[in-house]
């Protein structure tokens, strides 16, 4: 068992830490504040990955397992992307809701440039529905936004200066074109690429933004069919098809919220966890997360620190890099190596201390590798 575990509430940031306050970025955006107005369609970029009717102005999307049928004048379920006279849009190109300085822990990321800056950037729409999501005000709704361009985003990034740009808030999926386009623009000049997502995608969608992605975490809802559906509006095999994608081709992370009543059962915990362990191999870091209440479940109660507790052994028992990403422990939240138990990154909230590492990411006392990239000399 875990020993002294409690929550904490809010994952990494900067405030009150020793990399000074968080920084709130106004500029240089090249339009003014735009508050939700409609774009004329001389404004709007055309969406890609979509088929149109061959007899009406309907169009099908490709962009994820949905394949919304949209007819001219409606949106799909996204929100994200609508039909004008047959021709598919997307509505948030260039549209910036959030715009902040994280580290890479806040992701999460605890394997990838550990202690490393990201500039994180987020839209707005989701092609899934989740009753419990935290970041609803962005992903299920319209909210106030910046205009911005993919040169401004990496300018900025360069400026700080941050190892990359993290796509992240909203579903970066459903904001493709101007991801596509900023993670191109970030990759040529040398900046990395990170995306959180849901992962639920068209294959070949995925497999065209792939060489231009460095890290991702992924989020995997539940192992069970019905949890989808029901909870998500949407559906599992396409994420873990997402999941067996992006192993061996980027480096991967997993998070899983531990929802009271829904997935928090063992049965379903242990099947997921070796999942996992059998699909994407035993040494891929999972981040397990406390939910809060929030959105359609904002009277519903958190979960128990007890239940992260038992979560947590039962992944472990199965992976060998497993987190608690918003219950403080320090069994839970720091990195040990695998072979000879050594610590090998201290994290205190926002604090993040390579302490036995060498220079290629391997254990400093007895040279076992732990899955950990770390910047080059």
């Amino acid at each position: 068992m875990v020993a002294n575990a409690t929550y904490f509430r809010h994952r990494f940031s900067f405030r009150n830490s020793k990399n000074g306050p968080l920084e709130k970025i106004h500029g240089p955006f090249t339009r003014s504040f735009h508050t939700g107005a409609a774009l004329s369609l001389s404004e709007m970029e055309e969406a890609s990955h979509y088929q149109r009717g061959k007899e009406s102005s309907d169009v099908t999307c490709r962009l994820c397992p949905h394949y919304c049928q949209i007819p001219s004048g409606e949106s799909g379920k996204c929100l994200a992307r609508r039909n004008e006279g047959g021709i598919l849009y997307s509505l948030n190109y260039q549209e910036v809701a959030k715009v902040d300085w994280l580290p890479i822990e806040a992701l999460p990321l605890y394997h990838y440039h550990p202690g490393s800056t990201m500039l994180a950037v987020g839209s707005w729409g989701c092609n899934q529905r989740c009753s419990f999501c935290d970041t609803h005000q962005w992903s299920q709704s319209k909210p106030p936004t910046r205009w911005v361009t993919s040169q401004e985003l990496v300018d900025m990034a360069i400026a700080r200066p941050a190892l990359g740009i993290a796509y992240t808030y909203a579903e970066p999926i459903v904001w493709y074109e101007f991801v596509l386009e900023t993670a191109q623009a970030a990759q040529a000049a040398g900046l990395r690429n990170v995306l959180d997502t849901g992962g639920f995608v068209d294959p070949s969608v995925l497999r065209e933004l792939l060489p231009y992605v460095d890290a991702v975490n992924l989020d995997i809802k539940a192992i069970e069919e019905p949890f989808y559906r029901r909870v998500c509006g949407s559906s599992l095999d396409p994420v873990l098809a997402t999941a067996e994608i992006l192993k061996g081709r980027t480096h991967l992370e997993i998070t899983h919220m531990i929802l009271p009543g829904e997935n928090d059962f063992p049965s379903a915990q242990s099947t997921l966890a070796k999942w996992i362990a059998a699909h994407l191999g035993p040494d891929t870091p999972t981040h397990l997360r406390a939910f809060f209440p929030a959105h359609l479940l904002a009277k519903e109660k958190p979960t128990a620190v007890e239940s992260m507790m038992e979560a947590f052994q039962i992944f472990r028992s199965e992976l060998r890099h497993v987190y608690l990403s918003n219950v403080f422990s320090q069994e839970a939240n720091n990195t040990f190596c695998t072979e000879c138990g050594a610590e090998l990154i201290n994290r205190v909230r926002t604090e993040v201390d390579l302490r036995n590492l060498d220079p290629t990411g391997c254990c400093a006392t007895c040279g076992a590798e732990n899955a950990i990239i770390v910047p080059r000399a």
